[in-house]
C-alpha cells in the first residue's frame, strides 16, 4: 500500500538525530501501549501484519503528527473497532468517563498473573517466530541476481517504494514465513520464502546516492522478486526495442 508510512529515501523529513542514552520508553503510557499490543497478539486477537496495515491506513496529516506509539494506539483502536471487540462508540464513552475522573498514574502487576500474562512475559523475554514449512523449493539461491517487481497494491506490502524495479543480489535465504499480504487480510499464513537481498546505493538512487558503493540490505518475499535476466534481456540478445 502506498501510504504515509513509506518514507524511505524521501527528502524534506529532517535529519535523523539518535538520542544519547535513549530510554526504552519516553513516557509510562508507551510501555502500557506496548504491553497491550503484545497481549492482543499473544492472545490471538490480532497479528502484527494487521497492526502494520492499520498504521498504513492512517490519514497522512495524522500520521506525520503522531509519535511512534500514538500510531500503535490508532492501530489498536481501529482493529478493535473493526473486529467488534471494542466499538468506537464504546471507546469514546469510556474515554469521556476517564477524563471526568482522576486516573491512577501507576498500575501494579497482579499478584497472581493469568495464563495469558505468563505467556506474554515469555514472548517478551524470548520472542516468537513466524517460521513455517512449505512444500515448495525456493526459487532463488544466494548469489542470484533478482529484480524487484513494480507493485502498487492497495493491500499490505513489505516492499518499499525506493526499491521497486531495482536489481539486487540474493544474500541469504531465510526459509519460509507467513506472507504478510495474506496475514494482514485474513487469508491465513500462505507460507512464502523470504530472502535478504543486497542493493547497491547507486542502483537505488543513481548518481545522487551519498556513496554509490554503499549497500542496502532488504528482507523481501519471493512474490516481490523475479529473475534479473528479465530486465535488459531484449538488449543482450540483440532484439529491437518495442515500438
Amino acid at each position: 500500500m502506498n501510504g504515509p508510512h513509506d518514507l524511505g529515501g524521501k527528502h524534506g523529513l529532517g535529519p535523523i538525530n539518535p538520542e544519547t542514552e535513549e530510554p526504552v520508553f519516553h513516557h509510562p503510557w508507551e510501555g502500557r501501549m506496548y504491553g497491550l499490543v503484545v497481549a492482543a497478539m499473544t492472545g490471538g486477537v490480532l497479528i502484527v501484519d494487521e497492526q502494520r496495515h492499520a498504521v498504513e491506513r492512517m490519514p497522512y496529516s495524522e500520521y506525520y503528527g503522531s509519535s511512534y506509539y500514538e500510531r500503535w494506539l490508532f492501530a489498536l483502536e481501529k482493529l478493535f473497532d473493526e473486529k467488534g471487540i471494542i466499538p468506537r462508540e464504546e471507546l469514546e464513552r469510556k474515554v469521556a468517563e476517564q477524563k471526568s475522573t482522576k486516573c491512577e498514574a501507576h498500575y501494579p502487576a497482579p499478584a497472581n498473573p493469568s495464563a495469558l500474562a505468563t505467556k506474554v512475559m515469555r514472548v517478551l523475554r524470548e520472542g516468537a517466530s513466524n517460521s513455517l514449512e512449505t512444500g515448495q523449493a525456493p526459487e532463488f539461491q544466494p548469489g542470484d541476481k533478482v529484480i524487484t517487481k513494480n507493485l502498487h497494491p492497495k493491500t499490505h506490502l513489505r516492499l518499499p517504494s525506493y526499491a521497486k524495479s531495482k536489481v539486487g543480489a540474493v544474500e541469504r535465504q531465510y526459509g519460509a514465513f507467513g506472507h504478510p499480504g495474506a496475514r494482514a487480510h485474513g487469508r491465513g499464513n500462505e507460507p512464502a520464502h523470504l530472502y535478504s537481498v543486497r542493493f547497491e546505493a547507486g542502483e537505488l538512487w543513481g548518481p545522487d546516492a551519498e556513496d554509490p558503493r554503499d549497500f542496502v540490505y532488504l528482507d523481501l518475499f519471493e512474490s516481490y522478486l523475479k529473475p534479473a535476466e528479465e530486465k535488459g534481456a531484449r538488449k543482450r540478445h540483440g532484439c529491437p526495442p518495442r515500438a
